[in-house]
């Protein structure tokens, strides 16, 4: 790993800063100034129909205000499309991702049905195992899909620098 993290804030521009937001902006400023690091601020900017530049202005002013100085350029999410579809298509490819073609109403109906019975909701992987001539035909009809990550059963172990060994 290397000694010299590079940490960003990535605020949403859907509203204007809050106490929040600067109390994570801080903490990541002052854990890279304290390593050597590097600050970047990455706008999430995915969500277009209540993003704003004026929340962007907004933020990044009271980010000055705080004196917390980011490395140039300002990061956007909705720049960088073309390389998370590259990525997506890696995980896919790796077999570590899956496309899911569930609609909302079903994923809603399963949502119900699990409260009904007084269990937790969980999604049931449906799509994870469908061949590929079922996911090329549906791809071929244009059904919207999104995609999930694979994530393996039983417990994941890592170590997070900050909190140490993490188990899920």
């Amino acid at each position: 790993m290397s000694k010299t993290p590079n940490v960003r804030f990535a605020p949403s521009p859907t509203g204007e800063l809050h106490l929040g937001g600067a109390r994570t902006a801080l903490f990541n400023f002052l854990f890279a100034r304290q390593k050597g690091g590097r600050f970047f601020l990455r706008i999430e900017d995915t969500d277009k129909n209540r993003s704003r530049q004026e929340y962007v202005d907004q933020i990044c002013e009271s980010l000055k205000w705080m004196q917390l100085h980011w490395e140039e350029p300002i990061i956007s999410q909705s720049e960088r499309v073309d390389t998370h579809r590259m990525s997506v298509r890696q995980l896919i490819q790796k077999g570590k991702a899956y496309r899911c073609f569930c609609s909302m109403d079903q994923l809603n109906k399963l949502r119900e049905e699990a409260q009904k019975e007084r269990k937790q909701y969980q999604y049931t992987r449906i799509c994870a195992n469908l061949s590929q001539e079922e996911i090329k035909t549906k791809l071929n009809s244009a059904q919207p899909y999104c995609v999930r990550i694979k994530i393996p059963r039983g417990k994941t172990k890592f170590s997070d620098t900050i909190y140490g060994a993490i188990e899920v």
